[in-house]
């Protein structure tokens, strides 16, 4: 790659001298033809004035001769236009020879016309005017012939044009692969770390130097590389979890079992009961997991109707209340007006129930619920009085995987589940779930939908 960078920054530059040099060659010859131009048809007027005094004369060849010298040994001649348009000498005898190629009809016209004539021919610039005198033996059309080399650049400038050509494609060349050579290495850095990322080592980093692009794509390597360490290092917390949570059941149900298999739990109904319990935990567990599954496959349905938030918040609450006397809290939920949402009654139950019983795992005393309308959202409140979130918790409590490092008192360590799938549950009906930290202390979980209607009426319980 640096070659090919190298290569096509050493081309441009072959451009660039070959488009500079053809643009200054073109513009020196436009200017000296245009020089040469004005040069002659000055000479043409003077000469043309002369031979017009003369009226004739044949005495002007020293003088024409003189005048050449005079004008930069441009060449001068007086001549007659023959019948077939070709340019001779004004001599009386013998066979003239013509002063270049015999002008055409159109040119013959536009001189005729009083205009002067100007043609390239090789080199020179050849100018031809009208006299207004006529020769005296062939009555002809006497004209001025001058004729000038064109100036181009010389031997010595176009070495010198070559010589510092050579410098500066030396120059582009050397600049040319110290550019490909920076552009190429953080490329080529990112790829490495790119690559040790994809075959497992998390803890690379790309240096990041600039504040150009390649800076930025640094920048973005080294954060998906933080993104994944801090996600593979929060599901080996979720994976001890998990296993924590199915582990526990499990052994006690083998144990159970193990007893009634061998005669020595004499309690059945006891016995029974903590197989019941334990059977409901790992339900829920499993539940969990397939509930999580299907609202990352987009596999989840939503059976959408105007509802009443207040009412459904209020059976979820009803329904947590002998789990929070269990573990001796106290739920308290206002009576509010009806708050009319576009949603899953399902599913905004299951939200409600699951910060509840995140909020009874860590709750002191007492938890509050609050349902109320403000301006277009309806906002759902689940705050407990326990010792409240850490700082660096709060982004990510509703992370899939993630799991808080403060341990619930009342409850088994949580998977980190049920509040993922509060967040999942709320953006897939159009709503947003945040946890903050409140003066007071504690928790609170708060859930907003928009409105959809909204009546003073009480809400049904």
């Amino acid at each position: 790659m640096q070659r090919r960078i190298t290569l096509a920054l050493v081309s441009t530059a072959v451009a660039a001298i070959l488009l500079v040099g053809a643009g200054v060659l073109g513009f020196a010859s436009i200017g000296a033809e245009r020089d040469a131009r004005e040069r002659v048809e000055l000479q043409l007027d003077a000469v043309a004035d002369l031979v017009a005094q003369a009226n004739g004369s044949t005495d002007l060849g020293p003088i024409i001769g003189r005048l050449g010298d005079a004008f930069d040994n441009s060449t001068i001649e007086v001549a007659v236009i023959g019948p077939q348009g070709n340019l001779r000498p004004p001599r009386r005898g013998g066979v003239p020879a013509d002063l270049g190629p015999a002008l055409s009809n159109e040119e013959l016209t536009s001189i005729r016309s009083g205009e002067p004539l100007f043609t390239r021919m090789g080199g020179d610039l050849r100018g031809v005017q009208l006299v207004d005198v006529a020769d005296q033996f062939a009555r002809a059309d006497v004209v001025v012939v001058v004729k000038t080399r064109v100036a181009t650049i010389g031997n010595e400038a176009r070495l010198w044009f070559i010589l510092s050509a050579g410098i500066v494609l030396v120059g582009a060349t050397v600049g040319a692969a110290a550019l490909a050579r920076r552009f190429v290495q953080p490329i080529r850095r990112a790829t490495a770390a790119t690559a040790a990322i994809a075959s497992g080592d998390l803890g690379v980093r790309v240096p990041v130097d600039g504040n150009d692009e390649i800076a930025d794509l640094g920048s973005g390597i080294n954060s998906m590389a933080s993104e994944l360490e801090r996600g593979r290092a929060a599901e080996q917390q979720f994976l001890l979890s998990v296993s924590h949570d199915l582990r526990t059941p499990l052994t006690a149900l083998r144990g159970y079992g193990e007893a009634l298999e061998d005669g020595t739990a004499t309690d059945t109904t006891r016995v029974g009961s903590i197989i019941t319990h334990h059977a409901n935990r790992l339900g829920r567990l499993v539940g969990d997991l397939l509930d999580l599954g299907k609202l990352e496959a987009r596999q989840f349905r939503f059976d959408v109707s105007i509802i009443d938030a207040t009412e459904t918040v209020a059976a979820a609450t009803h329904g947590a209340e002998p789990l929070a006397e269990d573990r001796g809290v106290r739920i308290e939920m206002a009576d509010t007006a009806r708050v009319m949402v576009a949603a899953d009654p399902d599913r905004l139950g299951q939200i409600a129930a699951n910060l509840i019983e995140n909020a009874i795992a860590f709750a002191t005393s007492r938890i509050e619920v609050t349902v109320e309308s403000e301006e277009d959202e309806a906002v759902i409140t689940v705050s407990d009085d326990g010792p409240g979130i850490n700082a660096a918790d709060l982004p990510h409590v509703f992370e899939r995987l993630y799991v808080t490092k403060l341990i619930p008192e009342r409850s088994e360590t949580p998977s980190g589940l049920g509040l993922a799938i509060v967040r999942e549950l709320t953006h897939a009906m159009g709503g947003t779930v945040e946890a903050t930290r409140p003066a007071a202390g504690g928790t609170a979980m708060i859930v907003r939908f928009p409105t959809t209607v909204s009546t003073s009426g009480p809400a049904n319980s």
